[in-house]
């Protein structure tokens, strides 16, 4: 799973409280499409079951945590997210 990287988002923090700023073909180093979010899911609710052909794609879990299965033919892999401040960049 050469194709991963986990990035580490530099907020800003002030009496306000904490702030990130994601800009495509910087922070997010690719155009943005689309963006969706999942919110409400019980806890060993599994989704996905699916793959992509072609994909660049990051995912940032915003609240709570969220473990992310990532299967090829040959290896498996389980990356933990659960920090707003973290993003998980994947392509193929």
């Amino acid at each position: 799973m050469k194709k991963i990287k986990k990035y580490n988002y530099k907020y800003h923090l002030d009496k306000y409280g904490k702030l990130i700023a994601l800009e495509e073909n910087k922070e997010i180093p690719f155009n943005i499409k689309r963006v969706y979010y999942i919110y409400e899911v019980e806890p060993e609710v599994r989704r996905g079951f699916h793959s992509h052909k072609k994909l660049e794609q990051v995912l940032i879990c915003v609240h709570g945590s969220v473990k992310i299965l990532l299967k090829t033919p040959n290896e498996e892999k389980i990356i933990i997210l659960d920090n707003p401040s973290q993003g998980l960049l994947h392509w193929y």
